[in-house]
């Protein structure tokens, strides 16, 4: 992405770039699996075809109870606070809190 690109994204109010259609329905999915072998395999599946679908652009979202905008792609971390906050270690978590 190109700076002047990323300049123009980030003066964007926040919300601008809010999940829609079959991406807001992945992050749903993937945030409501269980805690299972099964339940990971299926967030993980899912995970890539919202990647793919988001096309490389941001996403506004709250996660871990704080307004964020992510770009997820080619950025491990930010795709799993997207997609899978709650698989984050929950002791740790809980010490942020």
């Amino acid at each position: 992405m190109a700076m002047n690109d990323i300049q123009s994204t980030e003066a964007r109010p926040f919300g601008a770039f809010a999940p829609q259609g079959l991406v807001a329905q992945i992050i749903n999915w993937t945030r409501g699996a269980p805690d299972s072998y099964l339940g990971r395999k299926f967030a993980y599946a899912l995970r890539r075809i919202g990647l793919s679908s988001l096309a490389g652009q941001p996403v506004d979202i709250e996660a871990l109870g704080v307004q964020m905008r992510l770009h997820p792609d080619g950025n491990v971390c930010e795709k799993r606070v997207l997609f899978t906050p709650q698989y984050f270690d929950p002791y740790e978590r809980e010490l942020l809190t």
